[in-house]
């Protein structure tokens, strides 16, 4: 799941509960109800966090495999500067998108910094 679509699911699921707490005149049951929003907003966080983790190491591994120079074709349609010569037609090289890769953005340091 992307991370719009995380944040997205857990805006909603926390729209959701708000309004349900809202419907309902037991304060119990609203602290209830606040709680396990607050929960599942915790919850969805920690994940989006560690998706965003995930994504980074495996975009900063990829890129340790690029090469900066560009594709060049031949008359089939195979990149040969990047020996992917097996490219069917509109497929783009391997190299190519990683290019396209948005750039892994630092971690934000604790101490206020970027590692």
């Amino acid at each position: 799941m992307s991370d719009e679509r995380s944040t997205d699911y857990a805006v909603a699921n926390l729209k959701l509960a708000i309004r349900y707490i809202g419907d309902n005149d037991r304060p119990a049951i609203r602290a209830l109800d606040l709680a396990t929003a607050l929960d599942l907003i915790e919850s969805q966080a920690a994940d989006l966090s560690r998706l965003r983790e995930e994504r980074d190491a495996l975009t900063t591994l990829a890129m340790s495999f690029f090469d900066p120079s560009p594709c060049s074709f031949d008359h089939h349609g195979g990149c040969q500067n990047h020996t992917f010569l097996d490219l069917e037609p509109g497929e783009l090289c391997p190299n190519e998108q990683l290019r396209r890769l948005p750039p892994v953005a630092p971690s934000p340091d604790p101490n206020g910094g970027e590692q």
